[in-house]
């Protein structure tokens, strides 16, 4: 009988907390963000859909001092101003992390390997017949 212990998984999961450094900070994020959550601002556009993803991302003690790096002042020369080339970077770089899989990739499944040896020769099926070569 096959048995898998995905309570365990979820326990692996979360001592592997993805973390970065922007704007001269270390960011500690979640271990998974719930599919929901990501649903409830998936009609958002382009900034604030990058800034709710964020605020379901960034752990709860450090949310706060988040948004304030976001909403920085960019005249204040102790400030690094972060750009929106950088939260997508970031964006992308979690996105793999929590599903294992870059956001650009078209295809669910590994690419195919090239083919090697002679090509293949098709075979069709004719009623009267029966079987006969094609190319």
């Amino acid at each position: 009988m096959a048995r898998r212990d995905f309570d365990a998984a979820a326990d692996e999961m979360l001592g592997n907390r993805p973390v970065f450094t922007l704007g001269g900070r270390e960011w500690t994020c979640r271990p998974a963000i719930k599919f929901n959550a990501i649903a409830d601002i998936a009609d958002e556009d382009g900034l604030e859909f990058l800034r709710g993803f964020f605020d379901r991302a960034i752990i709860k003690s450090q949310r706060e001092a988040w948004n304030a790096f976001l909403d920085a002042d960019i005249d204040d020369d102790d400030t690094v101003p972060v750009t929106g080339k950088q939260l997508r970077d970031v964006f992308d770089w979690l996105i793999e992390e929590y599903t294992g899989k870059s956001p650009n990739s078209s295809t669910d499944s590994s690419p195919s390997p090239e083919p090697s040896g002679p090509p293949s020769k098709v075979v069709s099926l004719d009623p009267g017949t029966g079987v006969r070569l094609v190319g």
